[in-house]
């Protein structure tokens, strides 16, 4: 949305843009019981990533809630690192008056409960992509509380077994 403030002269209208945000409908969101059990969920399958304190559970909310906005990909970019989507996350969550920041491991955890395609630890790839949507994406988080388990990953990237016989073969 543009908008435009007028009845000043030529050189003092200022021109702006903005994005509506709809926020989703508490009834979309989990409750604290049933975010909790989306960290029980994570500590169970990937105990690096759960939430073990205050500041984490603080972290996992933002990131949560910066993924139901993120864009999503059908498959992990594995030359982005989770690090790179919390530093937008944080731009994110500023640009919209969201106090607090967020950390990477709290994002793959957040992308993992919102069933955003990931690969195996250790090396986790997300599939986000840069830009983020007016409107709530679709989340899986209700699905993994029904079923009790979370979305499994992407298998990584297999290892190229030709990396290093060249060094092998001149020796």
């Amino acid at each position: 949305m543009v908008t435009i403030v007028e009845n000043k002269p030529p050189s003092e209208v200022q021109i702006t843009t903005s994005t509506h945000i709809v926020w989703p409908e508490k009834k979309d969101l989990p409750t604290p019981a049933q975010f909790n059990s989306l960290n029980r969920l994570i500590a169970a399958r990937y105990p690096a990533f759960a939430a073990n304190n205050d500041k984490e559970f603080q972290e996992f909310w933002l990131a949560y809630l910066f993924t139901l906005f993120a864009q999503r990909a059908s498959k992990p970019d594995h030359n982005v690192s989770p690090g790179y989507f919390a530093g937008i996350a944080n731009d994110w969550l500023l640009e919209r008056s969201v106090p607090g920041k967020t950390s990477g491991k709290a994002i793959i955890a957040a992308c993992i409960c919102h069933g955003v395609a990931y690969s195996e630890p250790p090396y986790v790839s997300l599939g986000l992509t840069l830009g983020s949507s007016s409107v709530p994406q679709p989340s899986a988080w209700k699905k993994c509380l029904i079923d009790g388990r979370l979305p499994d990953p992407i298998p990584a990237r297999p290892l190229d077994r030709s990396i290093g016989m060249s060094q092998q073969r001149s020796i």
